[in-house]
């Protein structure tokens, strides 16, 4: 094997070990919002680190991929902006019904406030995880994934 070779199979046993060693640590302890951001960003950008130094192959497809970070930067801040659209609009429906503005009842609960906060919550995972997928297995060249 050449020296190449040797690296990539290095790699490949320290990104395992790595893997290994967090699935240990979260079986043990128990994290706060903080660290579980922290953890899932850091998987995110280790499975990048995978795929763009071609250790694993690219489940997208492709090997022209881009993985620029405008298109997933927008994407984050859509998701975002939908989730603290989601915090606002419960915040403004609780105050109409404390001013009775809205009847203090069930059905106008489930109607007022479950149905558009539901909607911005799953649009805003939905650009989240489309910014996931982008930052891990790339765009193609078009900025468009297959």
């Amino acid at each position: 094997m050449s020296l190449p070779g040797l690296s990539r199979i290095a790699l490949r046993l320290s990104f395992a070990a790595v893997a290994v060693w967090l699935a240990w640590w979260l079986s043990t302890h128990q994290l706060g919002s903080l660290a579980s951001t922290l953890l899932g960003l850091g998987g995110i950008l280790m499975a990048r680190w995978l795929i763009r130094a071609k250790l694993v192959l690219n489940p997208a497809g492709g090997t022209d991929r881009s993985f620029g970070f405008a298109p997933i930067i927008r994407d984050i801040l859509n998701g975002a902006t939908c989730w603290v659209g989601a915090i606002l609009w419960a915040a403004l429906v609780a105050i109409a019904a404390k001013y009775r503005q809205i009847p203090d009842t069930e059905w106008a609960a489930y109607i007022v406030l479950g149905g558009p906060l539901m909607g911005l919550i799953v649009i805003g995972t939905f650009f989240m995880g489309r910014a996931g997928f982008r930052t891990i297995f790339g765009m193609t060249s078009a900025g468009k994934r297959p």
